[in-house]
């Protein structure tokens, strides 16, 4: 189940991310938010108001491409999170076990 929701975000936000890619070398495009798991960080929606972008000095692509790594690493932290967590209850789950066996 884990995996093909990984498969499944990565296809959604490579789908998303399609138009990005025709974007000008040269320009800027702020790197992703970084996270850490357990305290994953949603993306700020994309900027949409021409004024607002041409003030920031980006263009829509530019900002696109900044959400959908920012979606990226949001979903990569979640995963990495529940990865984690459920390691963690196996792991307590099989001390629990021995606990008890020895009894």
């Amino acid at each position: 189940m884990v995996k093909s929701s990984k498969a499944l975000a990565g296809i959604v936000i490579a789908l998303l991310a399609a138009p990005v890619l025709a974007q000008p070398k040269d320009e800027f495009i702020p790197p992703y938010q970084s996270q850490v798991p357990h305290y994953c960080i949603p993306p700020q929606e994309p900027i949409l108001d021409q004024a607002s972008l041409d003030y920031i000095g980006i263009s829509l692509a530019g900002e696109f491409s900044r959400y959908f790594n920012d979606a990226n690493a949001y979903i990569v932290c979640l995963d990495r999170s529940h990865t984690e967590t459920v390691q963690r209850v196996r792991e307590y789950g099989d001390l629990y076990r021995s606990i008890v066996n020895q009894e």
